[in-house]
């Protein structure tokens, strides 16, 4: 249970998951929503490009800041769905 509760907390042992207010994080995934209801064309396409971006930047600053390691491996996490989404909208 020790491991679990470190996983989860910052250095001063606060419990650490969520931290709000997250614009970029917000932004990423209201980008992302949106993009499902506009599935074709160009507006599609730019809403996907800048929901991966604001993740890609959100995951960043989690990936080097994270409070926990929780937050930490949700960074690489999304980073690496980030990539992956990026390298899908190149390919033809």
């Amino acid at each position: 249970m020790n491991a679990m509760k470190k996983f989860f907390s910052n250095k001063s042992g606060d419990i650490v998951i969520v931290q709000p207010p997250n614009i970029p994080l917000m932004a990423g995934l209201g980008l992302l929503a949106a993009s499902f209801f506009v599935r074709t064309g160009g507006a599609h396409t730019v809403m996907a490009a800048l929901a991966s971006g604001a993740l890609s930047y959100w995951a960043l600053s989690e990936l080097t800041s994270g409070e926990s390691p929780f937050r930490r491996v949700l960074g690489a996490v999304v980073g690496g769905y980030c990539f992956w989404s990026f390298l899908r909208l190149l390919s033809p």
